[in-house]
């Protein structure tokens, strides 16, 4: 009689739609929010705004506000929404936001924003800022050579509570920047080029353009324009990359953290490719606070650790094949943490890492494992998702994340 009376409600809910409204159901197993793609209909208008309903709540009501979508960046076809565990296997309706809704926008920022400032552009979450990516050239203090400058790159890189993350131009290794992406050991053209090494004068990577910017009720993101340079004879571009950055901040048990998405696309600039070496490192790489550096040589410095989802400290974890890899130390004498894993689809994935004895420093190098070739006809999309919060690493919610990525809620439209 139950299922009986659950088809009638179906049926009545079903034609009781508008021709621009559409059930759905998302299908989930978990107690835990998460971020659902949603791609629309055919014949859905991608130009206009969407949001999710409860069915049991009154779609028609044109002051109701259901929960907020927004497009992927690039795709304006496919919805993101953050959707609570109550919303799991549940009939919802997706329907336009109302065109004569008048939105009031408050005085100050809440939720997503963007601000571009001193060559940054950074990403919020009011009212803190989660990251800055340098579109102007960042140049090095005061006893670090000029050739180190760079944009191109992610720092800061904060915790919710306000804690930072990364650094650029440490004073051990000034070409490591916050989050950054360069290979080490290549070959361009019959000669070798390094866009990692700054010091070496051979390679660069730099922020060409800014294609988008954008912050509405779900993440605050951006699309780049980046070029990696060969420095050898002048200036020549060997690969164009697009970063795709998207921001925002979550809750699980009352426990917040922020999560950023960046994905990269490199491809050849040139009918000439460029090939990756087997090599120890290169790739996506994040560089800690120097204070996180282990204490050397009488050095006031504090350390840092590592984890693995394999268990491994960096000593063991080393070009392991690990789901995520965690760092945890201390600003103002409380304990944060940052954590990154990377995509199913990446190259290679697991892709190693490389894990720094005494730097806080890590990247993911699929290069450890062979070289590889990146052409016109080859580009490498990579993707990374990045977690940060306080206190220190939390290897439950890594994993049930890595499993949100690995197997997403499926969205299924009624027929």
């Amino acid at each position: 009689m139950r299922s009986l009376w659950s088809l009638i409600w179906l049926l009545l809910l079903t034609s009781a739609l508008r021709a621009d409204e559409y059930a759905l159901t998302i299908r989930y197993e978990s107690n835990e929010s998460a971020l659902v793609e949603i791609t629309l209909p055919e014949g859905a208008d991608a130009d206009r705004s969407w949001e999710l309903f409860e069915s049991r709540n009154d779609p028609s009501d044109k002051a109701r506000r259901g929960r907020p979508t927004q497009p992927v960046i690039g795709d304006r076809r496919r919805l993101l929404a953050l959707l609570t565990p109550k919303e799991w296997n549940q009939k919802l309706i997706l329907r336009p936001v109302p065109s004569d809704r008048v939105e009031h926008l408050p005085p100050v920022h809440r939720g997503p924003f963007v601000h571009e400032h001193d060559g940054k552009l950074t990403l919020a979450n009011s009212p803190h800022s989660i990251l800055s990516y340098h579109t102007e050239t960042s140049k090095p203090p005061a006893g670090i050579a000029a050739h180190y400058a760079r944009s191109g790159h992610i720092h800061p890189l904060m915790t919710p509570n306000h804690q930072m993350v990364t650094s650029e131009f440490p004073v051990d290794h000034p070409h490591q920047h916050g989050l950054f992406f360069a290979w080490v050991n290549t070959q361009f053209d019959g000669h070798k080029v390094d866009f990692w090494n700054q010091g070496g004068l051979l390679g660069n990577v730099r922020h060409k353009r800014l294609i988008d910017s954008v912050a509405e009720k779900v993440f605050s993101g951006l699309h780049a324009e980046l070029e990696h340079i060969d420095l050898t004879a002048g200036e020549t571009v060997v690969l164009n990359e697009t970063w795709k950055v998207m921001a925002w901040s979550a809750l699980s048990d009352q426990f917040p953290y922020y999560v950023v998405d960046l994905e990269s696309r490199q491809v050849a600039a040139t009918e000439k490719p460029l090939t990756i070496q087997k090599y120890h490192y290169g790739g996506f790489g994040w560089r800690g606070p120097d204070d996180w550096l282990l204490p050397k040589d009488g050095q006031p410095t504090q350390g840092c650790t590592f984890l693995t989802s394999l268990g491994d400290d960096r000593a063991k974890g080393n070009h392991t094949r690990p789901a995520w890899v965690a760092v945890t130390g201390k600003v103002d004498e409380q304990p944060c943490t940052v954590a990154i894993y990377g995509s199913p689809q990446n190259y290679q994935h697991p892709q190693p890492v490389r894990l720094h004895p005494d730097k806080p420093y890590f990247c993911f190098a699929p290069c450890v494992l062979g070289e590889f070739t990146i052409s016109r006809e080859q580009p490498l999309v990579s993707r990374y998702r990045i977690v940060t919060h306080a206190g220190p690493a939390n290897s439950a919610l890594y994993d049930k994340l890595v499993d949100q990525w690995e197997h997403p809620p499926v969205v299924e439209f009624d027929k």
